[in-house]
Parts: structure tokens; C-alpha cells; sequence
């Protein structure tokens, strides 16, 4: 049916596009791994918020951004979401945008915490 070559046309264009992104992100991570010992890794993590903003977009020669976006996440959420990240990037700097689903001072001195624990060079 029309219907599913409509379907099967737009996972095809799916696929596509995820393999033509794969293999830039391949071919620019060769390329940022040569600088990537002068830059600073900025960590921006939060909810919904954050869902269109890219880590290239924000980036600049010195500071490299990682943007992580998690819908629908409270305070205590981001506390899970944030210890792998800690533990694998060791940025350098994290901005934390939490708090417009829940907000407590509590769950905040939390994740501060933790972070502390994990990654104490984090600013």
C-alpha cells in the first residue's frame, strides 16, 4: 500500500541519515582527538530544555561542549543520569539546568554531593 512504501521510504531515509552522521562523527572524532588534550570539556546537562541545543553548536577551539538532554527529568532523576556521565567525560566544567519539574534545595545539595564525590575537579 501507499501507506507502507511511505513508511518503509522514511526508515530508509532514517537509516541513511544515521550512517552519513555516524561516519562524520567518525571522521571529526579523529579529528578533535589530536586537540582534544588542549580543550576544556564543558558537561551541559538537563531536561527537555536542553533538546535542540547541539555540544558542536556551543563549542569553541578551548572549550569542547557536551550536551546531554533527559525529558521529563526531576531532580532526583538527573542524580542517575549524571554519575556515568561524571565518571566517563571528567569534565571540566557542568552546567546544570534541573529543577523545572521539581525543584528542591534537598535534591539539590544532592547532586552537588555527588558530584563532588565522583568528580571533585568539576567546576
Amino acid at each position: 500500500t501507499t501507506e507502507n512504501r511511505e513508511n518503509l521510504k522514511a526508515k530508509n531515509h532514517s537509516v541513511i541519515k544515521s550512517s552519513k552522521e555516524i561516519t562524520q562523527k567518525s571522521s571529526s572524532q579523529k579529528n578533535q582527538n589530536k586537540s582534544a588534550s588542549k580543550r576544556k570539556d564543558v558537561l551541559i546537562c538537563g531536561d527537555s530544555m536542553l533538546n535542540n541545543i547541539e555540544g558542536n553548536g556551543v563549542s569553541t577551539k578551548s572549550v569542547k561542549s557536551i550536551v546531554r538532554s533527559f525529558p521529563g527529568a526531576d531532580s532526583t532523576d538527573m542524580i542517575d543520569y549524571l554519575k556515568p556521565l561524571l565518571n566517563k567525560k571528567k569534565p571540566k566544567y557542568l552546567i546544570l539546568h534541573v529543577g523545572t519539574n521539581d525543584i528542591t534545595v534537598k535534591n539539590l545539595e544532592k547532586i552537588r554531593e555527588m558530584i563532588n564525590q565522583i568528580t571533585p575537579e568539576t567546576e
